[in-house]
């Protein structure tokens, strides 16, 4: 199972989630602050740096950088890069207006693989290891492992989160939304064509039946 080495920028467009939110009176710096994937990064980071574990759950995170955005020109030249996929409105601003550039310093990992079969049970107990810390990692794929660590958390969501507070959202939708990533992950081992006892979800038709029974706070 070779492991594509993507280069993926990721610059926030607010717009996206200001729809999906409209009429919610939730502030634009909330937002902002909740669901930009660079804060989702620091957020989730953040809880894991907490919580004092001699087993790391993911890629180790060593800080984060800036770079002005008015090095745009010079880093498309140097590294032959022609769509940094912005927002569309930004490329009708001058270069040194727009998104400055952000990253998230994480430890290299060279590995050809997402994951081994030997890699599985560690898997699972990272993930359920994360979500003990509350911090839901919602989009499981093979992609976002490399030698059978996480290293991305771009959409996690950690507790607080606007995304699961009282009243913004239906209680059945959050807890759909916080199982997905268990049944992602039975998904994900199955489509590699590892065959293991290891299993994140019980059957399926019979989890697929379960509501929730009372109102679930995070």
């Amino acid at each position: 199972m070779a492991r594509p080495l993507p280069h993926a920028f990721k610059f926030y467009d607010s717009s996206e989630h200001e729809l999906g939110l409209a009429g919610r009176n939730v502030p634009l710096d909330m937002i902002v602050g909740h669901l930009d994937p660079f804060y989702a990064e620091c957020r989730a980071y953040g809880r894991i740096a907490e919580t004092s574990r001699k087993r790391s759950v993911a890629v180790p995170c060593y800080g984060f950088l800036g770079i002005p955005a008015a090095q745009e020109d010079f880093l498309s030249a140097t590294f032959n890069i022609s769509d940094w996929d912005r927002p569309e409105e930004e490329y009708d601003r001058p270069t040194a207006d727009r998104q400055s550039f952000r990253a998230i310093v994480k430890e290299l990992v060279i590995d050809p693989v997402s994951f081994r079969k030997n890699m599985v049970r560690g898997m699972l107990a990272d993930l359920r290891s994360l979500r003990n810390m509350t911090v839901f990692v919602r989009d499981v794929r093979a992609d976002n492992y490399c030698g059978g660590k996480l290293v991305d958390f771009s959409v996690s969501w950690t507790v607080p989160h606007l995304m699961l507070a009282d009243g913004l959202r239906d209680n059945y939708f959050i807890e759909e939304d916080i199982m997905e990533e268990l049944f992602a992950f039975d998904k994900m081992i199955e489509a590699a064509g590892i065959v293991t006892p290891v299993r994140a979800t019980r059957n399926k038709v019979y989890a697929s039946k379960l509501r929730p029974r009372k109102k679930i706070r995070y």
